[in-house]
């Protein structure tokens, strides 16, 4: 890859998304309503995966960064998965401060990536990432994990009378009107949460202006906004 390549650098939310519609997903741990769940992996499974975690006793704040970068040549190289966790201390960290530090860790987490693709002579076509972070209290310990699970596409997932290949051209919404399911409602608002690129929820009632977005930027400068 050439050292002044420039790739597209996306918010990862889409794939999120896209994630949390297959799986599914429980809201509360005292929940006993399965409904919410899909094709999750077995319960014990041992699931090959590939992480990095970060824990802390509050106050502060404990983050994790995921990326994914998409090889342009797929039949040869492979696309590649980032992940970073780690933590800011203090009660007196603002919001403004902590947002920039995560946008430093997300700019370095892309330049990362174009010298593995310097290294390895892999070009990427674009790369997706986000962060998201957790207010710890002082009487808390707080715990940050970014993982990137190696499953393979659950058969049940394909619709009836469709091929793997055929999902490409399904928008996620049609997918799921064939498979008879009901849209997830929005998952529950957290002011404790953030995030930057994740498609955190907005607190029930915000202006929409107030959302943040992670724009295109280049993987040679810093993401611009947040989210």
């Amino acid at each position: 890859m050439r050292a002044d390549r420039q790739v597209p650098v996306y918010e990862v939310a889409p794939l999120l998304d896209a994630t949390e519609r297959l799986f599914g997903r429980i809201d509360t741990p005292d929940s006993h309503d399965a409904t919410r769940l899909r094709l999750p992996p077995a319960p014990g499974a041992h699931v090959v995966c590939a992480n990095k975690d970060a824990s802390v006793r509050g106050p502060g704040y404990v983050w994790s960064i995921i990326a994914i970068a998409i090889a342009e040549d797929q039949d040869v190289d492979a696309s590649l998965f980032i992940e970073d966790c780690g933590f800011v201390p203090g009660s007196d960290v603002g919001q403004n401060e902590l947002r920039s530090r995560l946008r430093w860790h997300l700019s370095t987490v892309a330049k990362s990536i174009m010298y593995c693709g310097q290294d390895q002579g892999v070009s990427y076509k674009e790369i997706f990432t986000g962060c998201k972070y957790l207010r710890t209290r002082a009487h808390e310990w707080g715990c940050a994990l970014s993982c990137a699970p190696y499953v393979l596409l659950a058969q049940r997932a394909v619709p009836t009378g469709r091929t793997p290949r055929s999902l490409l051209d399904l928008t996620l919404e049609q997918w799921e009107e064939l498979m008879g399911w009901q849209p997830l409602p929005p998952p529950p608002h957290d002011d404790d949460i953030g995030g930057i690129g994740v498609g955190i929820p907005r607190r029930p009632g915000a202006e929409a202006a107030a959302e943040d977005s992670l724009a295109r930027s280049s993987a040679n400068g810093r993401p611009a906004g947040d989210q």
